[in-house]
């Protein structure tokens, strides 16, 4: 980072950013606290966005309200029973609770996940290593504490897991993802498996995290080894003129895809820039640089974007290109974030949706099927384009967005409190 984190918005456009953002703030405040206790749906991610809205405007009503939905969440973890994924289960709530409550030496909420997670993940990986549901997000929930031991363990403990699991091609090292790991939808259209290239469920999750341990140290000649390979295969699989599919599979000609977090030249270049400041990697830093400048420039009409949401829609592509010109001070960057902007407010459907907007969900069975939702949450709703609203206008830094692998904190940096 070149700076201090600072606001990109102003003036007019400014004002409408807080207002979408405090109608989004009304209409959360009103939604179910009885539903989903998960971060990509339900009450830990509206947690993360009241928590920074209150960092942001200094109102204690709106850290108090964080507080009772991140309880609520904590309750659930003991009440029903949850998934082993960042974005779907149990983890998930961890993180939010290591991220927003900080560093406490006299209490650890989460030493019996860390007890657990090191027991799931001691032999050999069998499931999934996307980010969303698989091993790569139990080690962002481990990088939230990397200042303890037990959370260092797990880490080293994931890298191992990741390194039995790779793929050592001529290209480098990937990770492959088998029909039996798939949707219904995706098995149709991959029968034969892949090697998956988008930031939420691939290769470019796994850069992201490796390239994490790598900066705090964890396991580092494994994490560094692989690092290398992981990169390696990854730029080896630039399409001309430099951008990447959303997946490599046996039988399927590469074409052009949709710019986004979860697929697509953002979320790939966001993971590349990572590595190269983990690596201290200047080139690995220019190529990311250059495929986000070209997806930066890319015509809207054919970016596939149709909603708000920070997963696959127009908040997604605020927040990476608002991140890229933090790091750079590159105007490119900065101009496009406030493209997006516009673009995002334009969805707003006033009075329907939560605050104004919907999320367009694919369904997983049934491709180019979607329907529209009126989500709450963090991923693909409402508290995602709430917080990337005020990470635009405000001049508090977005750590919230470790969760989506496009930061993470250094030895240096104090944990958030």
């Amino acid at each position: 980072m070149i700076g201090a984190w600072q606001s990109i918005v102003e003036g007019e456009l400014g004002l409408r950013v807080r207002a979408a953002t405090d109608r989004i703030a009304i209409a959360l405040e009103a939604a179910d606290r009885e539903g989903s206790p998960t971060l990509a749906f339900g009450a830990p991610g509206i947690a993360l966005f009241f928590a920074y809205l209150a960092r942001t405007r200094h109102v204690a009503q709106h850290q108090d309200t964080a507080g009772a939905l991140l309880d609520a969440s904590i309750d659930a973890v003991a009440s029903i029973p949850m998934e082993c994924g960042l974005y779907d289960g149990f983890p998930g709530v961890a993180w939010s609770t290591e991220h927003l409550q900080g560093v406490d030496e006299s209490r650890d909420l989460n030493e019996d996940i860390d007890g657990h997670l090191i027991e799931v993940t001691r032999t050999p990986w069998l499931r999934s290593h996307d980010l969303t549901r698989g091993i790569v997000g139990l080690g962002v929930y481990a990088l939230e504490r990397a200042h303890r031991s037990n959370a260092r363990r797990l880490l080293a403990q994931i890298v191992d897991r990741l390194d039995e699991c790779a793929q050592r091609t001529d290209d480098g090292l990937t990770w492959f993802t088998p029909p039996h790991r798939m949707s219904p939808g995706n098995v149709a259209l991959y029968p034969d498996g892949c090697c998956d290239l988008g930031l939420a469920h691939g290769v470019p999750a796994v850069v992201a995290f490796l390239a994490a341990c790598v900066a705090h140290s964890i396991h580092v000649t494994t994490s560094q080894r692989l690092l290398l390979g992981a990169v390696e295969w990854l730029l080896a699989q630039r399409q001309p003129p430099g951008t990447f599919d959303e997946v490599l599979a046996p039988n399927r000609a590469a074409r052009p895809t949709r710019l986004a977090w979860c697929y697509g030249d953002p979320g790939v270049a966001s993971a590349l820039f990572l590595a190269g400041q983990a690596a201290a990697r200047p080139d690995w830093q220019a190529e990311a640089i250059a495929v986000a400048q070209r997806a930066a420039h890319r015509p809207p009409r054919e970016s596939g974007v149709v909603d708000a949401g920070l997963c696959h829609g127009a908040a997604g592509l605020v927040h990476i290109f608002n991140r890229f010109y933090q790091a750079t001070g590159l105007h490119d960057f900065r101009d496009a974030a406030r493209a997006w902007i516009e673009r995002l407010l334009a969805l707003q459907d006033p009075g329907r949706g939560v605050g104004g907007f919907w999320s367009q969900v694919p369904d997983p069975d049934r491709p180019g099927v979607v329907e529209l939702r009126a989500d709450p949450g963090f991923l693909q709703g409402a508290a995602g384009v709430g917080l990337t609203l005020l990470a635009a206008v405000g001049d508090v830094r977005p750590d919230w967005d470790r969760a989506l692998l496009l930061s993470f904190a250094t030895p240096r940096e104090p944990a958030p409190r």
